[in-house]
C-alpha cells in the first residue's frame, strides 16, 4: 500500500479469457495489458480487452480536470486500433474521448492521425487547429503536434 491507496493485485493475462475486474485503479491494467498484446500484434485480443476498459471508464463521470486514469481509455483504444490499421474506428473512439474530455492536445492528435490516415486531410486539419490552446506555447511544442501539422501541410502539396 503506498500513500494509502491499495491497488489490486496485477491481473494475469491468459490466453483468450481477457481480465475480470470491478475497481477504477483495474482500468489502468487492462490498459497495459491491452497495449501489450497490441504491441505483440494480437489486436483482437488487445480489442476485446480495450473494450472492456472503455465500458468501465463510462460507468465513471467525466473528470472535472486533468484525467484519473493515466491514459484515457478512448484516446488509448483508439491509439492501439490506428496502429492497428484501423482509421476509421481510431477516429470514433477519439472523438469519445473528447466528448469526455474536450481538447485534450494527445486525443485531438489522434484524431488528427486517423483522419490523416483515412484520406480525409481537411478533418485532420481541423483538429489540430481546434483546441482553443492551439497557439499556445505548450501545445506548439509538441513534437507529435508538429507531426500532425506537417501531414496536413503535405495533404495541401
Amino acid at each position: 500500500m503506498a500513500h494509502g491507496v491499495s491497488f489490486p493485485e496485477a491481473v494475469p493475462v491468459t490466453a483468450g479469457v481477457p481480465p475480470v475486474v470491478d475497481t477504477a485503479p483495474s482500468i489502468g491494467e487492462l490498459e497495459v495489458t491491452a497495449l501489450t498484446l497490441s504491441l505483440r500484434n494480437d489486436l483482437s485480443q488487445a480489442i476485446e480487452i480495450m473494450k472492456k476498459a472503455v465500458a468501465l471508464e463510462e460507468q465513471l463521470a467525466p473528470p472535472s480536470g486533468p484525467p484519473a486514469l493515466i491514459k484515457p481509455t478512448h484516446e488509448l483504444f483508439g491509439e492501439i486500433l490506428l496502429r492497428g490499421g484501423k482509421p476509421a474506428e481510431a477516429l470514433e473512439q477519439f472523438n469519445k474521448a473528447l466528448l469526455r474530455q474536450p481538447n485534450r492536445a494527445r486525443s485531438l492528435l489522434g484524431a488528427a492521425r486517423a483522419a490523416m490516415a483515412k484520406g480525409d486531410p481537411q478533418t485532420a486539419r481541423a483538429f489540430t487547429q481546434s483546441s482553443p490552446n492551439s497557439g499556445s506555447k505548450l501545445i506548439k511544442d509538441l513534437a507529435e503536434l508538429r507531426e500532425a501539422q506537417d501531414f496536413v501541410k503535405q495533404a495541401k502539396n
